[in-house]
């Protein structure tokens, strides 16, 4: 077993990641955490036209309740749900990233926020380009964060 209760057996392609209870954490609501912007087309070919592919990352973030499994997501308007997250600055990793959007948009206290990334190498890049794309214009990464036991 090593860090974070993390298996790497070679023969074995499982990895075991612990799972702390839900109510070990306080969860309160951020009016301005995921503010709404407009999403129209020619925004988003002026926006590629002058920075190239856009990069994001979101985080799976696991907790449990009632002795299962349960995955994190944020919720937006009452009928949206997401995974947190969001785009990333030119130039910046991966891992730092992710931890910029969860410190602005999880946690109290930006100074205190401490989040534990998984390496991207762990997870396996599935690309589906239609035929009629010429280009990509989106990059996604998922990545594991593991959670603390309390975060208040």
């Amino acid at each position: 077993m090593g860090e974070n209760g993390i298996r790497d057996d070679d023969d074995d392609e499982k990895v075991e990641v612990n799972i702390y209870p839900l109510n070990s954490y306080y969860f309160g609501s951020k009016e301005d955490a995921i503010p709404s912007k407009d999403h129209s087309l020619q925004r988003f070919k002026s926006n590629y036209d002058a920075r190239g592919m856009r990069t994001c990352v979101e985080a799976v973030m696991m907790v449990e309740l009632f002795k299962h499994p349960h995955l994190l997501l944020f919720q937006i308007k009452n009928s949206i749900f997401k995974l947190p997250g969001g785009r990333l600055r030119p130039g910046e990793s991966d891992t730092d990233g992710l931890k910029r959007k969860l410190a602005r948009k999880l946690s109290a206290d930006e100074n205190l926020a401490e989040w534990e990334v998984l390496n991207s190498s762990f997870l396996f890049n599935f690309f589906y380009v239609h035929a009629s794309l010429q280009h990509l214009y989106d990059s996604v990464k998922i990545l594991i964060v593991f959670m603390v036991l309390y975060r208040i």
